[in-house]
């Protein structure tokens, strides 16, 4: 699926834009756009992808995108629970970086503030951080007008900045060299992502990218860092770890459900994976309950 040009509302006399976001889902089709992109989560986990690259989202993350980089927030919603009618909530800011990079790069009080702008070309992830201080300043600064504005802002940026939690989401600021190989990269994760409990070839997936085989793996290798099949399994697992731990489902159960046929090699992935015996993972949830 190629990425979606989705142009973000600015007022012009308006620097930033502050979203509040209450939706059944996130904004699904992996999308870009010339804004930068802040965005807390309050509600909802699952999987994003930023550039070239997958990860995971859960609340209390914030997430950072830079300009024209195809991302995408995808939140899982569990069909088989009642489902409430709000199953995603966050905050974004958008921005445009220019004048804030030519602003910052000038003053060496603000440099943080300058790298942490110029590294969201990458995709960031910042983790373990108080949300309640960052949330206040983005109040402030909704209820500021003018410069007051601008600098409650920056004080945001300047808090993001001094976390030790920053995470790149993708090992290059140009991802994937080249417009097909971008989207066909994408094609690839949205596959995965859709069809993840169904058997998935390598022949299906390079046809995806209209490669061979072989080519194909080479291009996936040095795209993602991982290989197709070891992406893919790290993808089931993360899908069978959140049916036991949301629905209390059974091992046996959520396996064949995340496209396993015998018990052999999902325990043998499942500790590979995740470093423990699904029964020690299944006691370990079942203590901290």
């Amino acid at each position: 699926m190629e990425p979606l040009y989705f142009k973000v509302p600015r007022l012009k006399d308006h620097s930033i834009r502050i979203a509040h976001w209450d939706l059944p889902h996130f904004f699904d089709p992996v999308h870009y756009h010339e804004d930068c992109q802040i965005t807390i989560i309050l509600k909802g986990s699952g999987t994003l992808i930023a550039g070239h690259n997958l990860n995971k989202f859960k609340p209390g993350d914030v997430l950072l995108f830079g300009k024209n980089l195809p991302h995408v927030i995808r939140d899982e919603v569990l069909t088989a629970q009642s489902i409430p009618s709000i199953n995603a909530r966050a905050i974004s800011i958008f921005f445009n970086d220019s004048p804030f990079l030519e602003i910052t790069e000038k003053l060496p009080e603000l440099q943080v503030i300058h790298q942490l702008i110029s590294a969201m070309n990458f995709g960031l992830k910042i983790s373990s951080i108080q949300t309640k201080s960052l949330l206040s300043l983005i109040k402030s600064s909704e209820d500021k007008k003018d410069a007051d504005r601008i600098l409650f802002f920056m004080a945001l940026l300047n808090r993001l900045a001094a976390s030790k939690t920053v995470i790149k989401l993708s090992s290059s600021a140009t991802p994937v060299s080249g417009r097909k190989n971008r989207l066909g990269l994408n094609k690839v994760f949205e596959y995965m992502l859709d069809n993840y409990h169904k058997p998935i070839t390598l022949n299906e997936m390079a046809q995806l990218c209209n490669m061979a085989p072989t080519a194909f793996c080479r291009f996936f290798k040095h795209s993602t860092q991982k290989t197709f099949s070891s992406l893919l399994t790290e993808i089931r697992i993360e899908k069978v770890c959140k049916i036991i731990t949301e629905e209390n489902g059974n091992f046996t159960e959520a396996y064949l459900r995340c496209g396993y046929n015998n018990g052999s090699n999902f325990y043998r992935h499942f500790k590979k994976i995740m470093g423990m015996t699904p029964t020690a993972f299944k006691n370990a949830i079942s203590t901290t309950a």
